[in-house]
C-alpha cells in the first residue's frame, strides 16, 4: 500500500514536469519565432441573432467586417498629452486622440521598468488603441490620423482630485465634428469613454478598438494561453489567440477582453445591442497560421453616434479591481475548475498575511504552517501507524515467506494480522495523499496570482518563477531536507521499498528544478516542519518507553 501511494505522488508530480516540458517549452520556442507583422484584415463570421434585433445587429456586423484604415506615418505637428494617476501613466497623441503608452506603475516588466500595455508593434505599424471605425473609410482616416485639440495640456489625478476628464475634439471643413471624452480615476484602472460624432452623412454604428496586442516585454506568455474572452449573456466565450480566425458576436455582449496571464484589456459597451469583432494582423513569416497576441485588434461597436459610451479596463488582473466593475470581469482569473475554491482560499489567505508582513515569502511560509496544523492529527496517526508497521515486520515477513506461493491466502493472513494488531496499512501514506490537492492548488495559485508576480524573498527575485541561477540553492535545500526527513522516518523493512525511498530525494530534487520558487519554498518548509514533528514524536515515544522501563525496574526491585 505504501509503495502504491508513493508511486501516486511521484506520478502526480511527473504530470507537472511533463506539462512544463511539452506545453511551456514549445510555447517559448514559438514566442521566439515571432517576427514583423503586416497589416491585413481577416473577416469574421457573424453568429445567429434574434429576429427582433437582426437589422441593427446586421449593420454592426457588416461594418465590423469592413477593412480598417491604412496606417500612415505620424505627423511632426502632433502633440502629446500625459495623464497621470497613482496607478498608471497614459500618454496620448493628438493625432487621432490615440494611446501611445499605457504604463502600469505598480508592476515591472522583464527589464525592471513599469509594465507597458501598448505593444511594440503599435509603433511599427502606427496602429494604437482608441482608434474608431465608422462606415466610411475616408472618414476613418480623418478620425484616426487627423489632429485633435485637447481640452487640457496634461491631466494629473491626486487625492484631492480623484476623478477628472479630458476631451479631444476634431473638426473638418465638411461639417464633421468628433469628440472623445475620457474620464480617469485616481484609484482604478478603469477609464470611461464617451464618443460623439456629428456628420452630414447618416451612418449606423461606431466602433472603438484596442490593439494591436497587449503589453510589451512581458514574460508571461509562455505559461498561459493568450485569448480573446467575451461575456455573452453571462456566459464566457473563450477564443485562444493561436486558433483565432476572426469572430463577430452580436446582441447582449457584456464585455470583451484581450486576456493574458497577468494583464487584460477589456472594452465594456454601455448598450446591449453591440458587436464584438477581432481583426487579425497576419505575420509576414512562412508560418501564416502562427498567430500571437500581437496580431489581435479587438473592436466593439454600438449603434448611434450621439454619446456612445464605453468603459475600458486595462491593467493587472487583480481580483478586487476586476470585481469592483460588477460585470464578472474577475472571471478572467483562471483559478481552475475542480480546485478553484481552494486556490481562491489560498490566494486570499496569502493576501491577508501580506498586508501585515509585506512579504509573500512569509505568506507562503504561514500558509505551509497552517496546512501542517490542519493535517497534524493525521500526521501523528500516520507516524504511529508506520512505527506499528515497523514493529510488525518480522511477523509480516514470516507470513510472506510461508504463503509466498499463494498470494490470496498471504493477503488474507496479512489483513488478519493488521486487524488483530489494530494497524492500518494505509495510515502511513494517507496524509501525503490528502496533501496532493493542496500542492496542486498552490501550484495554480502561483501561476495565476498577479500578486505573486515579481514578489521577491531573500535571494529569490520572483516567487512565481524558478530560481534564475545555475545552482538553485532553494531546490538543493529542499533535497537535503528530504534526506534528513527520510533518515528519521520509520521503515517498514521491505528492501524494495527502502531502495525506492533512498532515491526519492534525488527524484524530487530533479522534479522541482524548474518549478516556481514559491512551490519549492512551500515543500521545503513543509519538510522542515515534518522533521520537527518527527523529532518531537520520536522524543515523546522514547520518553514514554523509558518511563515504562523505569516503572518495571521499580516493580521488580520492590
Amino acid at each position: 500500500m505504501e509503495k502504491r501511494a508513493l508511486l501516486a505522488v511521484i506520478l502526480s508530480l511527473l504530470v507537472l514536469v511533463l506539462w512544463q516540458k511539452f506545453y511551456i517549452t514549445p510555447r517559448q520556442e514559438a514566442w521566439k519565432r515571432q517576427q514583423r507583422i503586416q497589416q491585413e484584415m481577416v473577416k469574421p463570421s457573424p453568429v445567429p441573432e434574434s429576429s427582433s434585433q437582426q437589422e441593427t445587429a446586421s449593420a454592426l456586423s457588416q461594418q465590423a467586417m469592413q477593412s480598417q484604415v491604412i496606417s500612415q506615418p505620424a505627423r511632426p505637428e502632433a502633440q502629446e498629452v500625459l495623464v497621470e494617476s497613482k496607478l498608471m501613466k497614459v500618454l496620448f497623441t493628438t493625432e487621432g486622440a490615440r494611446i501611445k503608452s499605457w504604463q502600469i506603475l505598480g508592476h515591472k516588466n522583464s527589464k525592471g521598468n513599469p509594465v507597458e500595455l501598448i505593444s511594440e508593434l503599435s509603433r511599427k505599424v502606427n496602429r494604437y488603441p482608441l482608434e474608431v471605425l465608422t462606415g466610411d473609410t475616408s472618414l476613418n482616416k480623418e478620425l484616426n490620423f487627423g489632429l485633435f485639440t485637447a481640452s487640457k495640456p496634461a491631466l494629473q489625478l491626486t487625492e484631492a482630485n480623484k476623478v477628472d476628464s479630458i476631451e479631444f475634439t476634431y473638426k473638418n471643413e465638411n461639417g464633421v465634428s468628433f469628440t472623445k471624452k475620457l474620464t480617469f480615476y485616481q484609484d482604478n484602472y478603469q477609464v470611461d469613454v464617451e464618443l460623439t460624432l456629428h456628420s452630414p452623412r447618416e451612418m449606423g454604428a461606431l466602433f472603438l478598438t484596442w490593439g494591436p496586442g497587449l503589453g510589451n516585454l512581458l514574460d508571461d506568455q509562455t505559461t498561459h494561453s493568450d485569448q480573446v474572452v467575451s461575456s455573452v449573456r453571462g456566459q464566457l466565450l473563450k477564443q485562444p489567440v493561436d486558433k483565432l480566425k476572426g469572430i463577430v458576436q452580436a446582441e447582449n455582449v457584456n464585455w470583451a477582453a484581450i486576456d493574458r496571464k497577468y494583464f487584460a484589456a477589456a472594452l465594456l459597451p454601455a448598450s446591449s445591442i453591440n458587436t464584438v469583432a477581432v481583426e487579425l494582423l497576419p505575420s509576414d513569416t512562412e508560418e501564416k497560421k502562427a498567430i500571437s497576441v500581437d496580431h489581435v485588434i479587438l473592436k466593439v461597436g454600438q449603434t448611434g453616434f450621439e454619446g456612445v459610451k464605453y468603459r475600458i479596463y486595462a491593467g493587472p488582473k487583480e481580483h478586487d479591481k476586476l470585481s469592483a466593475l460588477k460585470v464578472g470581469l474577475e472571471q478572467l482569473i483562471d483559478y481552475g475548475y475542480y480546485l478553484g475554491w481552494l486556490v481562491k482560499g489560498m490566494v486570499l489567505f496569502m493576501h491577508v498575511v501580506y498586508t501585515y508582513t509585506h512579504s509573500y515569502g512569509l505568506a507562503i511560509i504561514s500558509l505551509t504552517v497552517l496546512v501542517k496544523l490542519i493535517f497534524y492529527p493525521l500526521t501523528y496517526v500516520s507516524f504511529k501507524s508506520m512505527k506499528s508497521m515497523q514493529s510488525l515486520q518480522p511477523k509480516v515477513l514470516e507470513i510472506r515467506e510461508k504463503y509466498r506461493k499463494d498470494p490470496k491466502v498471504m493477503n488474507q493472513k496479512l489483513m488478519e494480522l493488521y486487524k488483530k494488531e489494530g494497524v492500518n496499512p494505509m495510515g502511513g501514506c494517507l496524509p501525503m495523499l490528502l496533501q496532493i490537492p493542496v500542492f496542486f492548488a498552490l501550484y495554480q495559485a502561483l501561476l495565476v496570482s498577479i500578486e505573486l508576480r515579481g514578489a521577491s524573498f531573500l535571494w529569490i527575485p520572483d516567487l512565481s518563477a524558478p530560481e534564475p541561477y545555475a545552482i538553485k540553492i532553494l531546490v538543493l535545500l529542499m533535497g537535503v531536507s528530504m534526506f534528513i526527513q527520510q533518515a528519521m522516518t520509520p521503515t517498514t523493512g521491505d528492501p524494495k521499498q527502502a531502495q525506492m525511498f533512498k532515491f526519492m530525494p534525488i527524484i524530487f530534487t530533479a522534479m522541482f528544478w524548474n518549478f516556481p520558487s514559491g512551490l519549492v519554498l512551500y515543500w521545503l518548509v513543509n519538510n522542515v516542519l515534518s522533521i520537527g514533528q518527527q523529532y518531537l514524536i520520536n522524543r515523546g515515544d522514547a520518553t514514554g518507553k523509558k518511563a515504562v522501563s523505569d516503572k518495571k525496574r521499580k516493580v521488580n526491585k520492590g
